[in-house]
């Protein structure tokens, strides 16, 4: 079976964020790719040291491994690992092979953190319970199936929130 995967790394200042251009810029890539080869199998893998991030990719995107929604499945957490591996990112231990030694660091004041810890929202709790070390240059794995609905389904979520904020 073949897949093509899309990996990106980006790190914006927090006064950048909430703006979403990383995501339209990566979608229109991706569903071109995808519209070229709508038979293969398209994935978006990222290792990302940041609760922001995490929470813009859940925010649009309906099926995302991991979730605080459902339990990723034990050969997705495979796929996954395998895929970090293929990139030649080191696991941070053998305990989670999902939580990779990315390389660089997360710039937040000690007021960004706080903010972040405070969050009640699932998305970030869930981020923090799966890479606490996250201000130390870790990067937790992240798996985004790019099926045209669930590509259509984060272009049309993005719509509703560009609108919203007009």
């Amino acid at each position: 079976t073949s897949y093509t995967v899309f990996r990106a790394e980006a790190g914006l200042f927090r006064e950048y964020r909430r703006r979403s251009s990383i995501f339209l810029f990566g979608w229109t890539e991706a569903f071109r790719y995808r519209l070229l080869h709508p038979l293969q199998r398209v994935y978006y893998l990222g290792m990302l040291v940041h609760p922001s991030m995490y929470r813009l990719m859940r925010n649009y995107f309906p099926e995302i491994y991991p979730s605080y929604k459902h339990e990723t499945p034990e050969a997705i957490r495979h796929f996954m690992s395998d895929l970090a591996d293929c990139f030649k990112v080191k696991a941070v231990n053998d305990n989670n092979r999902l939580i990779r030694q990315v390389g660089w660091v997360t710039l937040d004041s000690k007021e960004e953190v706080e903010y972040w810890q405070r969050s009640n929202q699932p998305d970030v709790q869930l981020f923090l319970r799966q890479n606490p070390g996250y201000r130390d240059g870790h990067g937790l794995v992240m798996l985004v199936p790019l099926t045209l609905a669930n590509m259509l389904s984060a272009l049309w979520l993005y719509g509703k929130v560009k609108i919203s904020r007009r």
